[in-house]
């Protein structure tokens, strides 16, 4: 029969830790989604995202039903990649190719409230066509980025 000892094993030798004060409550309690709009601002919008008109002329404007989802108008399959940069240019986008096949698309501050952060895309590969799919993607993030909807953009008369 082994020998017992009445030492205590190492991991209890160790002093107690500290007991940890209480944190502060700072935040207000209540229903969390009773929060309060800022004033003048629609209330799914942040108050960075406002929404503004950007005139787009009639060659360009082809280009919008297939970055967004317009209810009643037919959605074209894909759109030529030469036609979308050049749309991303004439809505005050300065666009560059960093690379193979990435482009850079970077905002005019001006025109997007301030706003710099731009837009990687990656050209299209076998073909010039940006396919539909692809295009929403990129409509998604300019929504995302510059709150920018199918109602941002008018044709310019």
């Amino acid at each position: 029969m082994p020998a017992t000892s009445n030492k205590p094993s190492r991991a209890f030798d160790a002093p107690l830790a500290p007991k940890k004060e209480r944190k502060v409550k700072t935040r207000k309690s209540g229903n969390l989604e009773q929060t309060e709009e800022p004033a003048g601002l629609e209330p799914d919008l942040a108050p960075h995202l406002q929404r503004f008109i950007i005139k787009v002329h009639r060659r360009y404007y082809d280009v919008i039903p297939a970055l967004y989802v317009i209810p009643g108008a037919a959605a074209p399959n894909e759109i030529h990649w030469r036609d979308f940069r050049d749309f991303m240019g004439h809505i005050s986008f300065s666009y560059e190719r960093p690379t193979g096949s990435v482009w850079r698309f970077i905002p005019d501050p001006q025109q997007c409230d301030g706003h710099r952060h731009f837009l990687i895309v990656h050209d299209t590969h076998g073909g010039n066509s940006l396919v539909m799919w692809n295009a929403r993607d990129i409509g998604d993030r300019l929504e995302r980025h510059y709150g920018w909807t199918s109602d941002t953009f008018v044709e310019k008369q």
